[in-house]
């Protein structure tokens, strides 16, 4: 990651997406589930398939624009390639979200 090809700042960039990409959100898909933001269905399935949708979206969301950020601050950066994995990535925090709402109807947890 700290070739000749990045300079400090594109590395910071790049170690902060990943972080992003892979932690912040599922992070963030939990904690909105958490909040009851996805739970606005009419029935329980309804809510399910909203927070999944809304979870992978929101993560495909926060990969484009991170992503646009990254390019800007390192020149050899891979969009292409982060992309697909931002995509991939999204379908778990879709269901990061739905099992957060899943556990939480299930314990009869109130946020």
């Amino acid at each position: 990651m700290l070739s000749n090809s990045f300079g400090f700042v594109g590395a910071a960039a790049l170690s902060t997406y990943s972080t992003m990409l892979f932690a912040g959100g599922p992070l963030l898909g939990a904690v909105l589930s958490l909040q009851g933001v996805f739970d606005i269905g009419q029935t329980t399935k309804e809510s399910y398939v909203l927070g999944f949708v809304s979870g992978a979206a929101g993560h495909i969301v926060l990969t484009l624009v991170g992503g646009i950020f990254v390019a800007i601050a390192a020149s050899s950066f891979q969009f292409g390639d982060a992309l697909v994995a931002g995509i991939l990535m999204a379908v778990g925090t879709g269901l990061v979200a739905v099992a957060v709402m899943w556990a939480q109807d299930w314990s009869n947890i109130d946020a």
